[in-house]
């Protein structure tokens, strides 16, 4: 989802508004954070499940 947001940000930033700009690059940042923390959740989750 990031990727193609910042596709489609790269393609279209001459003719947007710079409010629409903004906006995209913090839901990306926001998505990947998102992501991330996600992604120690699942891994926190996987070894108390190998310890089993």
């Amino acid at each position: 989802m990031p990727i193609s947001l910042l596709a489609w940000l790269a393609q279209k930033y001459h003719n947007l508004e710079p409010v629409l700009v903004i906006v995209s690059v913090f839901a990306v940042f926001a998505i990947t954070i998102g992501i991330y923390f996600l992604n120690k959740r699942v891994f926190k989750c996987l070894d108390r499940i190998e310890e089993l």
